[in-house]
Protein backbone atom coordinates (compact mmCIF):
# COMPACT_ATOMS: atom_id res chain seq x y z
CA UNK A 1 0.00 0.00 0.00
CA UNK A 2 1.24 3.47 -0.91
CA UNK A 3 0.20 6.00 1.75
CA UNK A 4 0.32 9.68 0.88
CA UNK A 5 0.31 12.26 3.68
CA UNK A 6 -0.24 15.99 3.24
CA UNK A 7 2.54 17.05 5.61
CA UNK A 8 2.11 20.84 5.60
CA UNK A 9 1.77 20.89 9.40
CA UNK A 10 5.31 19.54 9.81
CA UNK A 11 6.75 22.59 8.05
CA UNK A 12 4.29 25.33 8.96
CA UNK A 13 2.97 24.66 12.49
CA UNK A 14 4.41 24.25 15.96
CA UNK A 15 1.47 23.07 18.06
CA UNK A 16 -0.71 19.97 18.37
CA UNK A 17 -1.30 19.13 14.70
CA UNK A 18 2.42 19.54 14.03
CA UNK A 19 3.32 16.91 16.64
CA UNK A 20 0.50 14.61 15.58
CA UNK A 21 1.62 14.68 11.94
CA UNK A 22 5.28 14.21 12.80
CA UNK A 23 4.58 11.19 15.01
CA UNK A 24 2.10 9.71 12.55
CA UNK A 25 4.72 9.81 9.78
CA UNK A 26 7.48 8.40 11.98
CA UNK A 27 5.42 5.53 13.34
CA UNK A 28 3.85 4.58 10.00
CA UNK A 29 7.36 4.30 8.55
CA UNK A 30 8.45 2.13 11.49
CA UNK A 31 5.37 -0.06 11.28
CA UNK A 32 6.67 -2.33 8.50
CA UNK A 33 7.74 -2.78 4.91
CA UNK A 34 4.44 -3.82 3.34
CA UNK A 35 3.55 -0.17 2.78
CA UNK A 36 5.34 2.97 1.62
CA UNK A 37 4.89 6.50 2.97
CA UNK A 38 5.04 9.44 0.57
CA UNK A 39 4.94 13.00 1.92
CA UNK A 40 3.49 15.97 0.08
CA UNK A 41 4.84 19.09 1.75
CA UNK A 42 5.84 22.73 1.09
CA UNK A 43 9.51 22.40 2.10
CA UNK A 44 12.11 19.67 1.51
CA UNK A 45 13.13 17.56 4.47
CA UNK A 46 13.30 13.93 3.35
CA UNK A 47 16.43 13.20 5.41
CA UNK A 48 14.44 13.73 8.61
CA UNK A 49 12.00 10.90 7.92
CA UNK A 50 13.91 8.86 5.35
CA UNK A 51 10.95 8.47 3.03
CA UNK A 52 9.82 9.69 -0.36
CA UNK A 53 8.50 13.23 -0.66
CA UNK A 54 6.99 15.59 -3.19
CA UNK A 55 7.67 19.27 -2.54
CA UNK A 56 4.94 21.71 -3.56
CA UNK A 57 5.88 25.18 -2.24
CA UNK A 58 3.31 27.48 -0.68
CA UNK A 59 2.48 30.27 -3.17
CA UNK A 60 2.07 32.89 -0.43
CA UNK A 61 -1.34 34.20 -1.53
CA UNK A 62 -4.89 33.01 -0.95
CA UNK A 63 -5.75 32.06 -4.53
CA UNK A 64 -2.46 30.23 -4.99
CA UNK A 65 -2.94 28.31 -1.74
CA UNK A 66 -6.45 27.25 -2.79
CA UNK A 67 -5.19 26.05 -6.17
CA UNK A 68 -2.37 24.17 -4.46
CA UNK A 69 -4.93 22.13 -2.50
CA UNK A 70 -7.46 21.75 -5.30
CA UNK A 71 -5.07 21.01 -8.17
CA UNK A 72 -1.39 20.63 -7.37
CA UNK A 73 -1.71 18.22 -4.41
CA UNK A 74 -4.28 15.93 -6.12
CA UNK A 75 -2.12 15.88 -9.25
CA UNK A 76 0.92 14.92 -7.18
CA UNK A 77 -1.03 12.15 -5.43
CA UNK A 78 -2.16 10.71 -8.75
CA UNK A 79 1.37 10.93 -10.14
CA UNK A 80 2.77 9.15 -7.08
CA UNK A 81 0.16 6.39 -7.50
CA UNK A 82 -0.86 6.54 -3.85
CA UNK A 83 -3.59 4.18 -2.70
CA UNK A 84 -4.73 6.47 0.12
CA UNK A 85 -4.14 10.15 0.89
CA UNK A 86 -4.29 11.42 4.47
CA UNK A 87 -4.99 15.05 5.35
CA UNK A 88 -4.01 15.58 9.02
CA UNK A 89 -5.41 19.11 9.31
CA UNK A 90 -9.15 19.11 8.42
CA UNK A 91 -9.00 20.69 4.93
CA UNK A 92 -8.95 17.92 2.37
CA UNK A 93 -8.05 15.80 0.58
CA UNK A 94 -9.63 17.33 -2.51
CA UNK A 95 -10.35 16.31 -6.12
CA UNK A 96 -9.06 12.75 -6.03
CA UNK A 97 -10.14 10.00 -8.41
CA UNK A 98 -12.22 7.25 -6.77
CA UNK A 99 -9.36 4.74 -6.79
CA UNK A 100 -7.49 6.91 -4.25
CA UNK A 101 -9.10 6.68 -0.82
CA UNK A 102 -9.45 9.88 1.19
CA UNK A 103 -8.76 10.06 4.93
CA UNK A 104 -9.46 13.24 6.89
CA UNK A 105 -8.20 13.78 10.44
CA UNK A 106 -10.41 15.97 12.64
CA UNK A 107 -8.85 17.23 15.86
CA UNK A 108 -11.78 19.33 17.06
CA UNK A 109 -14.70 21.39 15.77
CA UNK A 110 -14.02 24.59 17.68
CA UNK A 111 -14.09 26.86 14.58
CA UNK A 112 -17.62 25.57 13.91
CA UNK A 113 -18.95 25.21 17.44
CA UNK A 114 -17.29 28.30 18.93
CA UNK A 115 -16.48 30.72 16.08
CA UNK A 116 -15.74 33.59 18.47
CA UNK A 117 -12.59 31.77 19.57
CA UNK A 118 -11.04 31.71 16.10
CA UNK A 119 -9.87 34.13 13.43
CA UNK A 120 -12.47 34.87 10.75
CA UNK A 121 -10.51 33.18 7.95
CA UNK A 122 -10.55 29.87 9.85
CA UNK A 123 -14.25 30.14 10.66
CA UNK A 124 -15.14 30.99 7.04
CA UNK A 125 -12.97 28.17 5.70
CA UNK A 126 -14.61 25.59 7.95
CA UNK A 127 -18.07 26.94 7.12
CA UNK A 128 -17.48 26.78 3.36
CA UNK A 129 -15.62 23.50 3.03
CA UNK A 130 -15.84 21.17 6.02
CA UNK A 131 -19.31 19.69 5.47
CA UNK A 132 -18.48 18.71 1.88
CA UNK A 133 -15.07 17.38 2.89
CA UNK A 134 -16.56 15.12 5.56
CA UNK A 135 -19.26 13.79 3.24
CA UNK A 136 -16.82 13.02 0.43
CA UNK A 137 -13.98 11.52 2.45
CA UNK A 138 -13.84 7.73 2.80
CA UNK A 139 -12.72 7.69 6.43
CA UNK A 140 -12.75 10.29 9.20
CA UNK A 141 -10.35 9.82 12.11
CA UNK A 142 -11.30 11.79 15.22
CA UNK A 143 -8.87 12.06 18.10
CA UNK A 144 -11.54 11.36 20.73
CA UNK A 145 -15.03 9.97 21.10
CA UNK A 146 -16.10 13.48 22.05
CA UNK A 147 -14.96 14.82 18.68
CA UNK A 148 -16.69 11.93 16.92
CA UNK A 149 -19.98 12.81 18.62
CA UNK A 150 -19.55 16.48 17.68
CA UNK A 151 -19.10 15.50 14.02
CA UNK A 152 -22.17 13.26 14.06
CA UNK A 153 -24.37 15.89 15.72
CA UNK A 154 -23.18 18.87 13.68
CA UNK A 155 -22.87 17.34 10.22
CA UNK A 156 -25.09 14.22 10.37
CA UNK A 157 -22.23 12.00 9.23
CA UNK A 158 -22.83 8.24 9.64
CA UNK A 159 -21.16 6.94 12.79
CA UNK A 160 -19.55 4.01 11.03
CA UNK A 161 -17.55 6.41 8.87
CA UNK A 162 -15.82 7.98 11.91
CA UNK A 163 -13.19 6.21 13.98
CA UNK A 164 -11.97 7.72 17.28
CA UNK A 165 -8.24 7.15 17.83
CA UNK A 166 -6.54 8.65 20.87
CA UNK A 167 -3.25 10.47 20.45
CA UNK A 168 -0.07 9.19 22.07
CA UNK A 169 2.56 10.51 24.41
CA UNK A 170 6.27 10.40 23.59
CA UNK A 171 8.53 8.12 25.63
CA UNK A 172 10.68 11.00 26.88
CA UNK A 173 7.76 12.37 28.91
CA UNK A 174 8.73 10.78 32.21
CA UNK A 175 9.64 12.14 35.65
CA UNK A 176 12.83 14.21 35.35
CA UNK A 177 14.77 16.11 38.02
CA UNK A 178 16.64 18.74 35.99
CA UNK A 179 17.20 22.09 37.76
CA UNK A 180 19.59 23.11 34.97
CA UNK A 181 16.79 22.94 32.39
CA UNK A 182 14.50 24.93 34.68
CA UNK A 183 17.27 27.47 35.26
CA UNK A 184 17.34 28.17 31.52
CA UNK A 185 13.90 29.73 31.97
CA UNK A 186 14.59 31.45 35.28
CA UNK A 187 12.52 28.99 37.32
CA UNK A 188 13.72 28.64 40.91
CA UNK A 189 10.54 28.81 43.01
CA UNK A 190 7.77 26.22 43.50
CA UNK A 191 5.13 26.58 40.78
CA UNK A 192 1.85 25.43 39.33
CA UNK A 193 1.96 24.93 35.57
CA UNK A 194 -0.23 25.57 32.55
CA UNK A 195 1.11 24.50 29.15
CA UNK A 196 -0.52 25.35 25.83
CA UNK A 197 -1.20 28.18 23.42
CA UNK A 198 -2.25 31.43 25.10
CA UNK A 199 -5.62 32.16 23.47
CA UNK A 200 -9.25 32.76 24.53
CA UNK A 201 -10.34 29.10 24.37
CA UNK A 202 -7.75 28.15 26.98
CA UNK A 203 -9.56 30.23 29.63
CA UNK A 204 -6.42 31.80 31.11
CA UNK A 205 -8.23 34.82 32.57
CA UNK A 206 -10.28 32.53 34.82
CA UNK A 207 -7.11 30.63 35.69
CA UNK A 208 -5.47 33.85 36.88
CA UNK A 209 -8.60 34.69 38.90
CA UNK A 210 -8.47 31.23 40.48
CA UNK A 211 -4.80 31.66 41.34
CA UNK A 212 -5.62 34.94 43.09
CA UNK A 213 -8.32 33.17 45.13
CA UNK A 214 -5.85 30.44 46.06
CA UNK A 215 -3.14 32.89 47.11
CA UNK A 216 -5.57 34.81 49.33
CA UNK A 217 -6.71 31.56 50.95
CA UNK A 218 -3.19 30.21 51.40
CA UNK A 219 -1.55 33.37 52.73
CA UNK A 220 1.75 31.65 53.52
CA UNK A 221 2.18 30.33 50.00
CA UNK A 222 4.63 31.92 47.55
CA UNK A 223 4.08 29.36 44.80
CA UNK A 224 4.13 30.79 41.28
CA UNK A 225 1.75 30.27 38.38
CA UNK A 226 3.71 29.60 35.19
CA UNK A 227 1.90 30.01 31.89
CA UNK A 228 3.97 28.18 29.31
CA UNK A 229 3.25 28.30 25.58
CA UNK A 230 3.30 30.44 22.49
CA UNK A 231 1.17 33.55 22.40
CA UNK A 232 -1.86 33.05 20.20
CA UNK A 233 -4.43 35.61 19.19
CA UNK A 234 -6.53 37.95 21.38
CA UNK A 235 -4.28 37.75 24.42
CA UNK A 236 -4.87 41.33 25.58
CA UNK A 237 -7.29 40.19 28.28
CA UNK A 238 -4.67 37.79 29.63
CA UNK A 239 -2.03 40.52 29.70
CA UNK A 240 -4.50 42.86 31.44
CA UNK A 241 -5.56 40.24 34.01
CA UNK A 242 -1.95 39.54 34.92
CA UNK A 243 -1.06 43.26 35.09
CA UNK A 244 -3.99 43.99 37.40
CA UNK A 245 -3.31 41.06 39.70
CA UNK A 246 -1.96 41.67 43.20
CA UNK A 247 0.26 38.64 42.54
CA UNK A 248 1.48 39.66 39.10
CA UNK A 249 5.14 39.16 40.03
CA UNK A 250 4.40 35.48 40.60
CA UNK A 251 2.39 35.01 37.39
CA UNK A 252 4.98 34.17 34.75
CA UNK A 253 4.23 34.30 31.01
CA UNK A 254 7.04 31.97 30.06
CA UNK A 255 6.52 31.79 26.31
CA UNK A 256 7.52 28.83 24.15
CA UNK A 257 9.58 26.09 25.83
CA UNK A 258 11.76 23.72 23.81
CA UNK A 259 10.24 20.24 23.61
CA UNK A 260 13.34 18.64 25.09
CA UNK A 261 12.87 20.79 28.21
CA UNK A 262 9.17 20.06 28.68
CA UNK A 263 9.58 16.87 30.77
CA UNK A 264 11.64 18.86 33.28
CA UNK A 265 9.07 21.67 33.30
CA UNK A 266 6.20 19.25 33.90
CA UNK A 267 8.10 17.19 36.47
CA UNK A 268 9.11 20.18 38.55
CA UNK A 269 5.56 21.49 38.97
CA UNK A 270 3.50 21.07 42.14
CA UNK A 271 0.58 20.40 39.81
CA UNK A 272 -0.57 20.85 36.22
CA UNK A 273 -3.79 22.72 35.58
CA UNK A 274 -5.62 22.83 32.25
CA UNK A 275 -8.75 25.02 32.36
CA UNK A 276 -9.59 24.93 28.64
CA UNK A 277 -13.21 25.53 27.73
CA UNK A 278 -13.10 22.95 24.94
CA UNK A 279 -10.57 20.41 23.65
CA UNK A 280 -10.71 17.79 20.94
CA UNK A 281 -8.07 15.92 22.94
CA UNK A 282 -5.69 18.00 25.08
CA UNK A 283 -2.22 16.55 24.55
CA UNK A 284 -0.55 18.46 27.44
CA UNK A 285 -2.83 16.61 29.88
CA UNK A 286 -1.41 13.25 28.86
CA UNK A 287 2.15 14.60 28.86
CA UNK A 288 1.80 15.96 32.40
CA UNK A 289 0.26 12.70 33.59
CA UNK A 290 3.19 10.78 32.12
CA UNK A 291 5.61 12.98 34.10
CA UNK A 292 4.04 11.91 37.38
CA UNK A 293 2.56 15.13 38.72
CA UNK A 294 -1.00 15.85 39.92
CA UNK A 295 -3.25 16.99 37.07
CA UNK A 296 -6.47 19.02 37.12
CA UNK A 297 -8.61 19.69 34.05
CA UNK A 298 -11.93 21.13 33.00
CA UNK A 299 -14.88 18.77 33.19
CA UNK A 300 -15.87 19.63 29.61
CA UNK A 301 -15.48 18.16 26.10
CA UNK A 302 -12.86 15.40 25.73
CA UNK A 303 -10.84 16.19 28.86
CA UNK A 304 -12.58 13.71 31.22
CA UNK A 305 -12.17 11.09 28.48
CA UNK A 306 -8.44 11.76 28.11
CA UNK A 307 -7.60 11.99 31.80
CA UNK A 308 -9.89 9.20 32.90
CA UNK A 309 -10.30 8.78 36.66
CA UNK A 310 -6.84 10.17 37.37
CA UNK A 311 -7.48 13.91 37.09
CA UNK A 312 -9.11 16.43 39.38
CA UNK A 313 -11.99 17.97 37.42
CA UNK A 314 -13.68 21.35 37.75
CA UNK A 315 -16.13 23.71 36.05
CA UNK A 316 -13.80 25.93 33.97
CA UNK A 317 -16.14 28.91 34.24
CA UNK A 318 -15.98 28.84 38.04
CA UNK A 319 -12.69 30.30 39.36
CA UNK A 320 -13.56 29.09 42.86
CA UNK A 321 -13.62 25.47 41.68
CA UNK A 322 -10.31 25.94 39.86
CA UNK A 323 -8.84 27.36 43.09
CA UNK A 324 -10.08 24.27 44.94
CA UNK A 325 -8.06 22.15 42.50
CA UNK A 326 -4.85 23.99 43.47
CA UNK A 327 -5.51 23.03 47.08
CA UNK A 328 -6.38 19.42 46.24
CA UNK A 329 -3.02 18.82 44.54
CA UNK A 330 -1.29 18.24 47.85
CA UNK A 331 -3.64 15.36 48.71
CA UNK A 332 -2.65 13.28 45.65
CA UNK A 333 -0.64 10.27 46.84
CA UNK A 334 2.28 8.38 45.27
CA UNK A 335 0.19 5.29 44.50
CA UNK A 336 -2.28 7.40 42.52
CA UNK A 337 0.55 9.06 40.57
CA UNK A 338 2.15 5.69 39.78
CA UNK A 339 -1.11 4.33 38.34
CA UNK A 340 -1.63 7.59 36.47
CA UNK A 341 1.79 7.28 34.81
CA UNK A 342 1.13 3.67 33.84
CA UNK A 343 -2.16 4.74 32.25
CA UNK A 344 -0.51 7.57 30.31
CA UNK A 345 2.41 5.47 29.09
CA UNK A 346 0.02 2.92 27.58
CA UNK A 347 -1.12 5.61 25.14
CA UNK A 348 1.74 5.58 22.65
CA UNK A 349 2.21 7.10 19.22
CA UNK A 350 3.07 3.60 18.01
CA UNK A 351 -0.28 2.18 19.09
CA UNK A 352 -2.06 5.17 17.53
CA UNK A 353 -0.32 4.66 14.17
CA UNK A 354 -0.93 0.90 14.24
CA UNK A 355 -4.63 1.46 14.80
CA UNK A 356 -4.78 3.92 11.91
CA UNK A 357 -2.76 1.58 9.67
CA UNK A 358 -5.17 -1.23 10.49
CA UNK A 359 -8.04 0.91 9.28
CA UNK A 360 -6.21 1.82 6.08
CA UNK A 361 -5.59 -1.85 5.32
CA UNK A 362 -9.34 -2.49 5.32
CA UNK A 363 -9.88 0.27 2.76
CA UNK A 364 -7.53 -0.77 -0.07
Amino acid sequence: MRIGIVADAVDLQYAGIHYFTRHLITELIRAGTDHRVILIRPKPGSDEFNCAEIVIPMPGNFVGNVLRHLKAIPKAAVGAKVDVLIEPAHFGPFNLPPEIKRVTIIHDLTPVLFPAWHPKYSVIGHYLFLRKILRRTDLIIANSSCTKEDIVKRFKIPREKIVPVHLGVSEHFRPVDDPVALGKYGIYKPYFLYQGTIEPRKNIVNLIAAYEIYRRREKASNIQLILSGKKGWRIKNVIKARFNSAFKDDIILLGYVDREDMPALYSGAAGFIYPSLYEGFGMPVLEAMACGIPVATSNTSSLPEVGGRFTIQFDPRNPGQIADAFIMFKDIGKDHLKKQMEYAHRKTWKSMAEEILGRLNTMV
